[in-house]
């Protein structure tokens, strides 16, 4: 019976450390190439990323630490009677796990890339020592962005609803709102893979205090792939998506 249990035990390691790679072990899993060696994400960070950021590194350094202080996003933009119901539960709960993570500084961006490209090397290196491969992230510089989106984007003429969440401007004037943004996910993807170019969240390039994109929060008629969406704190409707660099 002991035989049969330590069997057991080993079985479920075996399992978790090799659920634990296969998951891991492939950086650009959910990225598109977009020039030698560079890859950028086809989704925006979603709350789920940036709570498993905030988990490692409460554990690392304790959920009181400056550290760990310096990852939580600002929930003040949440502000206002409308927001209320939804302040203190986007982050957290399962219901929003998958919804781009916004309330973060550009340094809190900025931050986030480096720890995941340190996780995705220390990784990479536990997998196989011998390999020289590493990796770097970032933010997408601005021209990169347009050049990507004007790319992707060029088969689908203008901005159709299938495809983003904005506002919408109809020829008589009226403003259809959207209420919140949707899952990272969300719409038709580009012919590549790539999900909310336009609309969603704006999303923040390397150059500070630019968002591209346009976000729900914007109307159809303010959004084109060249505008900038100009910003100079964390607010509702911009988030980011990241950039990887094999070296």
């Amino acid at each position: 019976m002991k035989k049969q249990r330590l069997i057991f035990v080993a079985l479920i390691i075996t399992i978790t450390l090799f659920s634990f790679t296969e998951k891991d072990v492939e950086p650009l899993k959910g990225s598109r190439i977009i020039s030698e060696n560079t890859y950028m994400d086809v989704a925006e960070v979603s709350n789920l990323n940036w709570r498993e950021y905030m988990s490692w590194t409460a554990k690392q350094f304790g959920n009181t630490s400056t550290q760990y202080l310096a990852t939580l996003p600002d929930t003040t933009v949440w502000e206002g009677k409308k927001w209320e119901p939804i302040k203190e539960f986007y982050l957290r709960n399962s219901e929003y796990e998958n919804y781009p993570v916004v309330g973060i500084s550009h340094s809190q961006a900025v931050a986030y890339c480096t720890w995941r490209a340190d996780r995705i090397n220390e990784v990479l290196k536990l997998q196989n020592k011998k390999s020289t491969s590493t990796f770097s992230c970032r933010l997408p510089s601005k021209d990169e962005w347009e050049k990507l989106a004007n790319n992707e984007l060029i088969p689908f003429g203008t901005f159709q609803s299938e495809f983003h969440n904005l506002q919408n401007v109809t020829e008589d004037g009226v403003v259809h709102e959207q209420n919140l943004m949707a899952p990272v996910k969300s719409f038709t993807p580009t012919l590549n893979g790539y999900y909310n170019l336009i609309g969603n969240v704006a999303e923040m390039v390397m150059e500070k205090g630019i968002a591209k994109g346009g976000s729900w929060n914007h109307t159809n008629i303010d959004v084109t792939v060249d505008k900038d969406n100009q910003y100079e704190g964390p607010t509702k409707w911009w988030g980011f998506r990241c950039v990887l660099v094999k070296k």
